[in-house]
C-alpha cells in the first residue's frame, strides 16, 4: 500500500486541479454560452448564430439548461464533465494496459503504477499547457478514444466475438470523431495492437472493416438523429482549417510548450530503457508513427500553436506507455529505489499548487462565474451584448450573428468568412461595426478593435466616445464600455 500512495495522491490531485483551475477563459465561456442558446433560447448553429465546432459538446452541456439550470454556473457543470472524461481516461488507460499484457510471456500486471504511467502524458500536458484539458470538444473525445483502444486489445478467441469486440471499438472511436476530427490521425494505433502480440503491426481486414462500420455509424447515425445534416460535417472541418490558415501569426512556441516536450522525452526515455527486445522493438514502430501523427498535427494547424493541437500526439504517446507497462522489467530498478513515487507526488504537489494559486489570485472558476454575474448586473432582460467570449456573462443575447471575435490576428473570423464566402458558402459579412451601429448593444469591449478590419477601427472609436462610457473595470487588460445613449 506504501508503494501505491503516490500514484493514489496524484490520481487524486488531478480532478481537483482540472475542477478548479483557471482553464481556458475564451473557449469555456464559448462553449457555455452556446449550450444556453441552444438549450435555454432553442437556436440553432449556422441558422441563429454561426460556429464550426462539432455539437457533441453542445449536446452534453445544454442537458444542464435542459434540467433546469440556469446562469453562467453552467461552467461548473461543464469542469464536472472534464473531470469525468479525465477519469474515464484513466479507466480506459488502465484497461487498455490490462488488456495489452494478456497473453504476452512474460508480461506483468501493470497495476496502480500502470494506470498512472498511461495517464502520464495528458495529466502533464494539463499541468503545462493549461488550457488543453478544458471544457472544449477535445475533451469529451479523449476518453472514447482510450476505451476504444481498451476494447479493440480485449482477448477473443472466438469470431463473433472479436468481430463484437472491432465494431464496439469502431462505435466508441466513431463517437470521438465525432466530438473532433483532430483525432483522426490515431486512426492507424489500430493497426499498431495487433492480437497477436508478438507482431509489431497487422491489418485484421475484417475487425477493421466492422470497425470502420462502427464508426460510420455512429458519426452519421447520430448526425442525422440530431438534425444535422451531411454538409454542416465537412463545413466544420474546411472552415476550422481557413481559420488557421488565414492568420499571420508568427509562431513563438510559449516556454511552457518546450519544457512539457522534454518532460515527455525523458519520460519516454526513462520507459524505452526498461523495456525488453520485443518492448524495445514495438516502442520505437509506436515512435515512428508518433513523430508522422506531430507533423500532421503541426502542419494541419500552421502558423498558429494552439494547446488543443497536442492533445492527438499525447494520447497516442499515452497508449504507448499503457502497453509498455506490462513488459517494463523490475528486476534492474527495484520499485523501492524507483523515482517513479517521487515523481509522482511532486506531479501532485505542482498540480495543487497550481490550484491554489488560481484561487488566491481570484483566477479559478469560481471567480470566473462571479464575475459573470458582475457582468450580468449591468443589464437588463432583453438587452444585447457585443463581448470577447472569455468576459461574456454566458446567459445573455448578442448583437451579432458571428458571436464573439478571434483576437489573436488582426481581423480574423472577417478574413476566414471572407475565404469561406470564396468558396462557395452562404455566410453573412462579418461586420462587427455594422453590428454595433445597427444593434446598439448595450455592452462591448475593446477586443472589437482588433477584430475589426483597420479601416472601421477609428469610427467605432468615436462610436465609443459618443454613445458609450466606459463601466466598472474588472481587470486591467479588458475594457467594457456601457451603453448611455438610447437608442
Amino acid at each position: 500500500m506504501a508503494r501505491r500512495l503516490p500514484f493514489l495522491l496524484l490520481l487524486a490531485a488531478w480532478p481537483l486541479f482540472l475542477a478548479l483551475q483557471q482553464g481556458d477563459d475564451f473557449d469555456e465561456s464559448e462553449h457555455c454560452h452556446v449550450a444556453w442558446m441552444i438549450g435555454r433560447m432553442h437556436e440553432q448553429p449556422m441558422r441563429d448564430f454561426f460556429q464550426h465546432h462539432q455539437p457533441l459538446l453542445w449536446d452534453l452541456l445544454k442537458t444542464y439548461y435542459l434540467a433546469g439550470g440556469d446562469g453562467p454556473e453552467v461552467l461548473y457543470f461543464g469542469r464536472a464533465l472534464v473531470v469525468g472524461c479525465a477519469l474515464l481516461f484513466a479507466l480506459g488507460a488502465y484497461l487498455l494496459a490490462r488488456n495489452w499484457t494478456r497473453g504476452q510471456t512474460g508480461a506483468a500486471s501493470p497495476g496502480w503504477f500502470g494506470v498512472v504511467l498511461g495517464v502520464a502524458p495528458v495529466l502533464l500536458m494539463s499541468l503545462a499547457l493549461r488550457q488543453s484539458l478544458v471544457i472544449r470538444p477535445e475533451t469529451i473525445g479523449l476518453p472514447f478514444v482510450a476505451l476504444a483502444l481498451a476494447c479493440w486489445t480485449y482477448p477473443t478467441r472466438a469470431r463473433w466475438a472479436t468481430l463484437v469486440r472491432g465494431f464496439l471499438a469502431g462505435v466508441l472511436f466513431g463517437a470521438a470523431l465525432y466530438a473532433s476530427p483532430r483525432f483522426a490521425v490515431l486512426a492507424g494505433a489500430f493497426l499498431l495492437l495487433p492480437a497477436d502480440r508478438r507482431q509489431l503491426f497487422s491489418l485484421e481486414i475484417g475487425p477493421l472493416a466492422v470497425a470502420v462500420a462502427g464508426a460510420v455509424l455512429f458519426v452519421f447515425g447520430y448526425h442525422f438523429l440530431m438534425g444535422g445534416r451531411v454538409a454542416d460535417l465537412w463545413f466544420n472541418v474546411e472552415f476550422s482549417s481557413i481559420t488557421y490558415k488565414t492568420a499571420a501569426a508568427a509562431v513563438r512556441p510559449p516556454i511552457r510548450l518546450l519544457v512539457f516536450t522534454g518532460e515527455l522525452i525523458l519520460v519516454a526515455g526513462w520507459v524505452f530503457l526498461r523495456l525488453d527486445g520485443l518492448g524495445r522493438r514495438r516502442f520505437l514502430v509506436q515512435a515512428v508513427y508518433l513523430l508522422l501523427t506531430t507533423a500532421a498535427a503541426l502542419s494541419s494547424a500552421w502558423p498558429l500553436l494552439y494547446p488543443q493541437n497536442f492533445i492527438a500526439p499525447v494520447i497516442l504517446m499515452s497508449v504507448m506507455f499503457a502497453c509498455a507497462a506490462g513488459r517494463m522489467e523490475t528486476v534492474r530498478m527495484p520499485a523501492r529505489r524507483s523515482w517513479a513515487p517521487r515523481w509522482a507526488l511532486v506531479v501532485a504537489g505542482v498540480g495543487l499548487l497550481l490550484m491554489l494559486h488560481d484561487v488566491v489570485v481570484r483566477e479559478s472558476i469560481v471567480a470566473r462565474v462571479q464575475h459573470k454575474h458582475d457582468m450580468l448586473a449591468l443589464l437588463r432582460p432583453g438587452e444585447r451584448v457585443l463581448l470577447a467570449a472569455a468576459f461574456h456573462p454566458i446567459c445573455a443575447l448578442d448583437a451579432t450573428y458571428y458571436i464573439n471575435p478571434i483576437v489573436d490576428d488582426d481581423d480574423h473570423w472577417g478574413k476566414a468568412v471572407a475565404v469561406a464566402q470564396r468558396r462557395h458558402w452562404a455566410l453573412p459579412d462579418c461586420d462587427y461595426l455594422g453590428d454595433v451601429l445597427a444593434q446598439k448593444p448595450v455592452l462591448v469591449d475593446d477586443y472589437l478593435i482588433r477584430a475589426m478590419p483597420e479601416a472601421d477601427r477609428a469610427r467605432y472609436r468615436a462610436v465609443l466616445d459618443r454613445e458609450y462610457t466606459e463601466a466598472t473595470p474588472f481587470s486591467s487588460s479588458h475594457h467594457c464600455y456601457r451603453r448611455t445613449v438610447n437608442p
